[in-house]
């Protein structure tokens, strides 16, 4: 065993300086002489982490307070420090909604759940915070933690509990604050967050089967907004999500999608266990901004907690996918998952001629179903090579999704064939597009929604009052993944190609490296649709004549 294993191993003895010298002494017995700098080094850290510290400073941030209770066996390390200074950042109201993302076992929990709200209580005592997890008992632990380190050191903190009001799941001080432990299926009621606290909502996810459940993610989701969301008194109250990644549409998933949707600031902090390189254009947005702790390609987080060698078996043993998601809080691989990233090729230009155009759609199952995109994308083939030109989505409902498809056979007019999928509304779409409406009109808002020009919105109405032609039902045959994967040589073969710079692009690319964890798979369902037809794949068989067609037909999956 090295002595850097060794370190992580606390002796009995509390003093620092004893432990150290323990350290050290049984170090120089086993170590080989080429480690004796390294040996320095290590009481140069042991000792920094309470040098300059006292009864008052030790109050500034909880990692402070941490180190000098514990006599420094609470490290301080560069990651600790930071995700302490963000704790300081809610409770001074300048960082009020916060996603920690890092890997297991690197003490989020610690300083979030137990040591964050020590010092808050030390600061605020009449700040009140809820501490909620995936069950009762966790949280109930951090709590009793919190509650028993103030109760021993009554000479320390500046805050007395009451003796009448000290459950373990509930404790109040004599200033009216207080924290509540509870599983985030247990009723928070009576209870809110405020006075300076906020809600520590740690593991929101039991565990890999719970994250990859879509009932189960859902269940947390309406838990979150219905209950924890609901809980804050005032302005300044705060939440912090402590959490490590399992899944696309996992909570932190959702929360960085609902700040696109509502603009509601949360500050990602996003701790991978081996630095990558960053790209202010990389087509993964995880990538885009820098490491938070300034570290170079492949540094791993903190080499005196787990050491390159144990980081890098740990990601051989969870394999690429999960090692992805839970060591480098990414759950989409870089690479991709069955389809890869680096499959697709990008052109700077794309062919304005070709053998074949399609238009290809992907239709929601029901009208109802708001939650659901509709995509259309629009396809040519040149011998083996297949191109996507443009691309529409949106949550729409069916007087847009009609305009969209007859916007796309405006602007591709070579596109004579549509493709539309067969199941939940796309029959009635599809009749519907097929009928001459001699009054159609675009009214002003799916004009807005579609982002049409004059000239686009006079041809939509013009072909809409003769009626779209080359309509072709598409009956798909397997599962999602089964299709996707008929189709993925094309793709690994570098056949696939896409514009670079469409601003749709990113996504779609985005949206197949999830596949099929991802949160939606409407793109998927598209794009394996139309390479299907173009590839030859599906054959046509007779049954309903569209429009313009001289052969009554539509495709089936053969």
């Amino acid at each position: 065993m090295s002595w850097h294993r060794a370190a992580r191993s606390p002796p009995a003895v509390g003093d620092l300086t004893r432990y150290s010298v323990a350290r050290i002494r049984h170090a120089i017995e086993t170590a080989p002489v080429s480690e004796l700098p390294g040996l320095v080094a290590l009481l140069r850290s042991e000792l920094a982490d309470i040098d300059g510290l006292d009864v008052e400073t030790m109050r500034a941030d909880p990692a402070s307070m941490a180190a000098y209770v514990t006599k420094g066996k609470f490290r301080r390390w560069p990651y600790v420090r930071l995700l302490s200074d963000k704790f300081v950042a809610a409770h001074a109201g300048t960082a009020k909604r916060q996603v920690w993302t890092l890997p297991a076992r690197y003490g989020k929990s610690s300083l979030a759940s137990r040591w964050g709200l020590i010092w808050l209580l030390d600061r605020a005592p009449e700040s009140q915070s809820i501490l909620v997890s995936y069950g009762d008992t966790l949280a109930s632990e951090h709590a009793v933690f919190v509650r028993d380190a103030l109760e021993q050191n009554p000479g320390l903190f500046r805050v007395k509990l009451r003796q009448d009001r000290r459950r373990v799941d509930r404790f109040v001080t004599e200033e009216g604050g207080g924290v509540l432990a509870a599983g985030v299926g247990s009723g928070i009621t009576g209870f809110g967050a405020g006075g300076g606290g906020g809600v520590v909502f740690d593991d929101p996810h039991k565990n890999w089967q719970e994250a990859h459940s879509a009932a189960k993610r859902d269940y947390i989701w309406r838990q979150f907004l219905s209950v924890v969301t609901t809980r804050l008194d005032d302005e300044a109250a705060w939440i912090i999500v402590v959490m490590t990644r399992w899944h696309e549409d996992d909570l932190a998933g959702r929360l960085a999608r609902i700040e696109d949707e509502t603009q509601e600031p949360w500050e990602l902090v996003r701790l991978p266990a081996i630095a990558e390189a960053h790209d202010p254009n990389s087509h993964d947005p995880s990538l885009r901004l820098p490491d938070p702790l300034g570290r170079q390609l492949g540094q791993v987080l903190e080499p005196e907690r787990f050491s390159e060698r144990e980081v890098l078996s740990r990601r051989a043993t969870l394999g690429s996918y999960l090692a992805a998601s839970m060591e480098q809080q990414r759950p989409a691989p870089e690479e991709g998952g069955e389809i890869k990233r680096d499959w697709w090729r990008w052109e700077s230009s794309m062919p304005t001629s070709g053998d074949e155009w399609i238009a290809s759609w992907d239709m929601k199952m029901t009208e109802r179903d708001t939650g659901s995109y509709v995509v259309g994308q629009a396809w040519s083939r040149s011998a083996s090579d297949f191109y996507c030109h443009a691309q529409l989505r949106g949550r729409w409902n069916f007087a847009t999704v009609r305009c969209a498809i007859a916007l796309l056979a405006v602007r591709f007019p070579q596109a004579s064939t549509h493709c539309i999928e067969s199941t939940g509304n796309g029959p009635e779409v599809m009749a519907a597009l097929r009928a001459a409406d001699a009054k159609y009109q675009v009214s002003d808002d799916v004009a807005g929604t579609l982002g049409m020009s004059a000239d686009e919105r006079e041809q939509v109405e013009a072909l809409m009052r003769r009626g779209v032609p080359g309509i072709l039902p598409v009956t798909p045959r397997g599962n999602k993944v089964a299709r996707i994967r008929a189709v993925s040589a094309y793709i690994e073969a570098g056949n696939v190609h896409l514009p670079d710079g469409a601003d749709w692009a990113a996504g779609l690319v985005d949206e197949h490296s999830a596949f099929p964890n991802g949160a939606f798979d409407d793109q998927v369902d598209a794009l394996s649709q139309a390479l299907a037809v173009l590839s030859g794949r599906l054959k046509r068989v007779g049954a309903v004549a569209p429009r313009g067609d001289a052969q009554p037909s539509h495709w089936r999956q053969a």
